[in-house]
């Protein structure tokens, strides 16, 4: 297959590119140049911005690709430029999305009214009422704004949607668990949890197994002539797999080789710098995904303990650029240790 990126060299995507390649398939990539990867054979490159993707659109629109992956469609706007340069010239484009669309993620953040439990979430669940909810309004980034527009010009461009879930890993911006880490390298008696936090579900992803995903979505027919769309949730199975932060923070803790104990502490005792009253834990994340399980046929290919494992390896070697001295009040930290018996 000829395959058309838009994005693709930070953190998910290089590990996309590798999968691609040895399966085959001749790529291009559409990308700032702001993350240098090594790239395998067969594959081109493009250095330009999105906004400036009409400029392409003739040049690529020569290129017959016979699927496209937009991985970094943030705002309508963007959604658009890739429908005004494609639509009409390609069987199938694939799109990445997030779960925080659905309305339980808005209620996390404290935008969306408490709703009832309907777990766990599928790809027909219902989606926010708010919008923007990470500041600014339109054209800031809203990923439901992105699917209704890719779904309502699906007609003439079939689209695939992949709803990604927190992502893990090598090379995670975000470097999810480093909080936790360097308690652990810091050979911490304990780890502290408030209540809410450590009761909370919240289904995640290791970043090769959304790789394995998206190759599958992109290499697979596009949608039927009936469907013009498909959208898909990435998991980790089953939802009784799902863990509490507490319980992922066991498996996370024994691939380190932590000696100490994941504490979770009454509310009134907890450190006031691990609360996050920002958030309401209250309505867990619980992800379906069997959808693409059974029509994609998608499983893990790398398991969650060799994922940890190579999470913890990198992220030792790659400390985020700033800490903030705040988030590590240790002595505050051991007065409540010393409050349950736990240093001495």
């Amino acid at each position: 297959m000829n395959i058309l990126i838009l994005g693709g060299t930070s953190f998910t995507g290089p590990h996309l590119v590798r999968m691609l390649a040895a399966q085959g398939h001749a790529l291009t990539l559409y990308h700032r140049g702001q993350h240098n990867i090594d790239l395998p054979p067969n594959t081109t490159e493009i250095h330009s911005d999105l906004a400036d993707l009409p400029a392409h659109a003739a040049h690529l629109r020569t290129r017959h690709f016979d699927a496209i992956l937009h991985m970094h469609a943030m705002t309508l706007h963007e959604a658009q430029l890739a429908i005004d340069a494609f639509a009409g010239h390609t069987s199938h484009l694939v799109v990445a999305s997030s779960q925080d669309v659905y309305a339980p993620f808005g209620a996390l953040l404290k935008k969306e009214e408490r709703l009832p439990s309907s777990l766990p979430i599928s790809e027909d669940s219902p989606l926010r009422t708010s919008r923007y909810i990470r500041g600014g309004g339109a054209p800031a980034y809203e990923k439901i704004d992105v699917e209704e527009t890719f779904l309502a010009h699906a007609k003439k461009l079939p689209v695939t949607i992949l709803r990604m879930p927190p992502t893990y890993g090598p090379h995670d911006p975000n470097h999810r668990f480093f909080p936790f880490l360097k308690r652990i390298d810091d050979k911490r008696p304990a780890i502290l949890l408030d209540p809410a936090q450590g009761n909370f579900k919240w289904s995640h992803a290791y970043v090769e197994n959304v790789a394995h995903a998206f190759s599958l979505a992109l290499t697979a027919p596009p949608p039927a002539a009936s469907l013009r769309a498909r959208i898909y949730n990435i998991g980790e199975g089953p939802h009784a797999k799902t863990p509490t932060i507490a319980e992922r923070l066991h498996e996370f803790a024994r691939a380190a080789k932590y000696r100490g104990q994941i504490l979770i502490v009454p509310r009134d005792h907890c450190p006031p710098h691990l609360l996050h009253d920002e958030l309401d834990f209250r309505h867990d994340l619980i992800i379906n995904d069997a959808a693409i399980r059974k029509e994609l046929g998608y499983s893990e290919i790398v398991p969650p303990d060799e994922a940890f494992r190579r999470t913890i390896a990198w992220q030792r070697q790659n400390p985020p650029p700033s800490i903030d001295p705040a988030e590590f009040d240790y002595a505050t930290e051991d007065k409540v240790l010393a409050a349950f018996g736990l240093l001495r």
